[in-house]
């Protein structure tokens, strides 16, 4: 009977030893499911910040193509300036030839005429080209404040990426 009543005592012993098993593995499995959740939700928060640099590195790249373009484009005016200038010492030429001619003929003759048309049609250019001219001024202004204002959002984003990351760190991910 005593030996009965001892082996009864060591099997509950054992179940008592299996059961504390089981309780420290189950709060493992516990401690183990929370770290996962939470490596779960940085990894998200890294896929989408990931995502939103991608979309701001997309933006940034529209922009300086859309400055390259602006740049080309004042290039462009540069050449149409010179052009203009060219046409401008055309209209002297033309002005003084006018002077010579009315000097010596008649102010309504057909050359008189022509010279006036053309007089006019490249003032008309001229002022086409001094439109143009500021109208790109302006959009390359515009452009390069906006370029400006995306560079300033950029850094604020990566200050904020930077302090999300390391708040995830602290929090122990």
């Amino acid at each position: 009977m005593n030996k009965e009543i001892e082996g009864e005592a060591a099997l509950r012993k054992l179940v008592e030893i299996k059961d504390k098993k089981i309780w420290d593995m189950n709060l493992e499995i516990g401690k183990m499911t929370s770290e996962l959740v939470n490596l779960r939700g940085a990894q998200q928060i890294v896929r989408k910040l990931d995502a939103e640099k991608q979309d701001y590195i997309s933006t940034i790249k529209s922009l300086e193509t859309a400055l390259a373009n602006a740049l080309a484009e004042d290039h462009r005016q540069k050449e149409a300036d010179e052009l203009m200038m060219k046409k401008l010492e055309e209209i002297q030429d033309l002005e003084n030839e006018l002077a010579l001619v009315k000097s010596t003929t008649v102010d309504n003759s057909p050359e008189m005429r022509d010279a006036k048309a053309r007089i006019k049609e490249l003032g008309a250019i001229n002022e086409s080209h001094q439109e143009l001219n500021g109208n790109l001024r302006r959009e390359i202004t515009a452009l390069e404040q906006e370029k400006l204002e995306l560079h300033i959002d950029n850094k604020k984003l990566a200050d904020q990426i930077q302090d999300q990351v390391e708040r995830a760190r602290k929090a122990g991910m």
